[in-house]
């Protein structure tokens, strides 16, 4: 694994993309810099030997130089109880049909908030009646939290944002 320099030298790795504090996730692509060239299976079975318990890497591959794989699409799930399915599914609706889904989006260094149009990332949303799943996609220009498209729904954050999970993530080279 390759080292940075300085003082206190870390690993050289990397989380494509980071998911939110509390969001549980089924599909992670971890980014690790080699010192050397090794083969992938050698770096799989390795790192397998050194991840926690209930950590579990799929597959290792030799990515090329400067390929990124940057997140493009992203699907998330969420249980919900019947008492919520009829409002969120009508709200599920509603935000389908909509051209626009403004929301305020304050961040931690900016004391006013700022409008964001959501409505462009959330591809799909899709209702069972345990569970609610949708589909966003993330672009150069951006994409919607987690935690607003929650909050779209009429489910507010601090109440799900720890129940959520990401099901699958897509990327591009």
């Amino acid at each position: 694994m390759s080292y940075s320099q300085g003082f206190n030298p870390q690993p050289r790795l990397r989380i494509a993309l980071p998911r939110p504090v509390g969001v549980a996730s089924l599909d992670e692509l971890l980014v690790v810099e080699v010192a050397s060239e090794v083969a992938p299976a050698d770096v799989l079975d390795r790192l397998r030997r050194e991840m926690p318990a209930g950590l579990n890497l799929l597959a290792a591959e030799m990515l090329e130089a400067g390929d990124r794989r940057r997140p493009c699409k992203v699907w998330y799930s969420l249980e919900i109880g019947p008492s919520l399915h009829a409002a969120v599914a009508q709200r599920a609706v509603d935000i389908l049909s909509q051209e626009h889904v403004m929301i305020d989006r304050v961040t931690p260094k900016a004391r006013t908030g700022k409008a964001i149009d959501i409505r462009p990332y959330i591809s799909s949303i899709e209702m069972t009646p345990q569970r609610v799943t949708w589909s966003q996609t993330i672009t150069q220009e951006g994409t919607a939290r987690p935690s607003e498209v929650l909050e779209a729904l009429g489910l507010p954050s601090r109440d799900y944002l720890h129940r959520l999970c990401r099901r699958e993530t897509q990327y591009t080279p």
